[in-house]
């Protein structure tokens, strides 16, 4: 009564110890079921060597249930378990129930004999036993030194043992600690360390390793590719051959025809995206690298500031005060954002190509097989010094500030020419395409930092985006323009008459408008009246608004 006692390295938990110290059983019987799937990961039958001890049993059931669940269920007990081998004090008289068993089920009969207990192999036949059955693998428990000697020379293939120094060590601390501090609480399990030493076979299967290429998924991003080549090219025809025609002159074919070749150049990222190290060499890798950034830096440029200056462009003449008589808006003028938000992408990649460029490299999974070789890989472009990512942020924080904020500027710009008609302002297009293009960044970059490491479907990820982009910019423009075009021509018989405003479209000579008074007297006689249409009133004011197209080609 009063006394602490405490176990080590068998433990007695319905008693009144207050701790146990020494290995926890059941971790002990998952390590031998992983080095034996370890030593031959193929599978087959095995025996066990069991004993009547409580440490013994409980490692013997951990051992089933880890080798069914890591091999996958390739090895499974011989006999349903009624051949299982029970260890006496005589170990001479276990070591010949093992050969007796392993004569009667020859391999590939029996693949695996695995002791729960060092015991079997103190006895002089052990060597016997290896010697007859070199293709069995023979696994055990402890790590003596008679047995580190054997599994030198070749007769174990893995042994998992405790730490017995530590297990007494710990022992005695923790009665002292009991004695000295008078603890009176609920028992307690302290588990000590595992040791596992495992012999590396020469003839290890044949490693695999998942490179993780794009490989086929190649075929998605050159037809989506294809498809903007079609529409980019397609829709660029149809703006040369209806150049003529006064919507078409009216929506500036210019900046129709810039937005085609921006998109298409947006879109041909979508090539190097898709080059890796399977067939491509180092240094090829290295340059699709930043190509990509190249393309989508500049025909995101071109293709948003061409919208840009087109939608600010019909602001200017359709905002102009009323006070004035005429407004020439130029091209010239509306050049300017363009060539600048250009220059300023140019200018940032320039640094990044030459101060540090992105080079391709490939990357280890984490996750070894059982002999701790790498079984995956894969590649993706990183900075060419050493270090982490975060110094390529400076230039795509730079890249996302030059380009968002005409992004928003153009949304801004949409939104003041909502009431313009569609034949001469696509702001409603313009701004539906804005949203979803920021959409389209809000949920697909987070999903790109987090698929970063696996290409496939980030490749899949990085196409759709850029297909999009392109795509949708080049749809929510010409097919309204389009169907106007075809309004137009059905109704442009019917608006020949008297207008209280003249709007002179011409791409040479830029954009004149004259500006008067509902209750003005005209004073000014259209000689054309073929070419003009009316419009309606722009913003609510009360103005009426007509256009006469008077430059010819542009």
């Amino acid at each position: 009564a009063g006394i602490k006692v405490v176990t080590f390295d068998s433990d007695a938990p319905s008693s009144e110890r207050a701790a146990y110290i020494g290995t926890n059983n059941s971790a002990f019987g998952e390590r031998l079921g992983s080095v034996l799937n370890q030593v031959n990961p193929k599978g087959g039958k095995y025996v066990i060597v069991s004993g009547k001890s409580p440490n013994i049993i409980l490692r013997s059931e951990s051992f089933h249930e880890a080798i069914a669940s890591a091999s996958k269920m390739l090895w499974t007990e011989l006999n349903g378990g009624s051949s299982t081998i029970f260890h006496t004090d005589n170990s001479t008289e276990t070591l010949r129930k093992m050969m007796d068993l392993a004569a009667k089920y020859p391999y590939p009969q029996l693949g695996a004999i695995i002791p729960m207990l060092g015991a079997p192999m103190n006895a002089p036949e052990w060597t016997h036993l290896v010697d007859e059955n070199r293709n069995i693998a023979f696994v055990s428990a402890d790590t003596r030194t008679d047995q580190m000697a054997l599994l030198r020379r070749n007769y174990c293939n893995g042994l998992v043992g405790q730490l017995p120094y530590e297990m007494g060590e710990r022992s005695v601390t923790t009665l002292f600690q009991l004695v000295s501090t008078d603890i009176t609480e609920a028992t307690e399990i302290i588990s000590t360390a595992l040791v596992e030493v495992v012999s590396v076979p020469l003839d290890m299967e044949e490693l695999v390793v998942n490179e993780n290429y794009i490989g086929n998924l190649r075929i998605v991003g050159y037809i989506l590719f294809a498809i903007v080549v079609l529409l980019s090219i397609g829709f660029s025809v149809w703006t040369v051959v209806h150049r003529k025609n006064q919507v078409v002159r009216a929506s500036q074919p210019e900046f129709l025809l810039l937005i085609c070749f921006g998109s298409l150049i947006f879109a041909s990222a979508i090539i190097p995206i898709g080059i890796d190290d399977e067939y491509a060499t180092q240094d090829g890798a290295n340059a699709a690298c930043m190509a990509t950034f190249w393309l989508i830096s500049v025909g995101f440029a071109l293709g948003q500031s061409a919208l840009f200056a087109k939608i600010w462009r019909v602001n200017r003449i359709f905002h102009n005060p009323s006070g004035f008589k005429f407004v020439k808006v130029t091209a010239k003028d509306v050049m300017l954002p363009l060539v600048g938000l250009l220059a300023a992408n140019i200018a940032v990649m320039i640094c990044w190509q030459v101060l540090n460029p992105l080079v391709y490299v490939r990357l280890e999974h984490s996750g070894t097989d059982p002999w701790n070789r790498v079984i995956s890989t894969h590649g993706g472009c990183r900075l060419l010094s050493q270090g982490s990512n975060a110094k390529a942020l400076p230039y795509l924080i730079s890249l996302v500030i030059i380009d968002m904020g005409p992004l928003i500027l153009m949304y801004f710009q949409a939104y003041q020419a909502r009431n313009i008609c569609t034949e001469y302002s696509e702001s409603k297009y313009i701004a539906i395409a804005v949203i979803g293009m920021l959409q389209v960044c809000v949920v697909g970059i987070p999903i790109l930092i987090l698929l970063s490491d696996n290409p496939r479907p980030s490749y899949l990820l990085r196409v759709l985006i850029i297909f999009l982009f392109s795509g949708a910019v080049m749809l929510l423009i010409f097919v309204p323009k389009i169907m106007a075009h075809r309004k137009f021509e059905h109704t442009a018989r019917a608006t020949a008459g008297n207008h209280d405003i003249s709007l002179d479209v011409a791409s040479q000579s830029g954009l004149r408008v004259s500006f008067m008074k509902p209750n003005e007297e005209e004073t000014k006689q259209e000689t054309d009246q073929a070419s003009s249409s009316s419009i309606g009133s722009v913003g609510g004011s009360g103005l009426k608004v007509s256009i006469r197209v008077e430059s010819e080609d542009f």
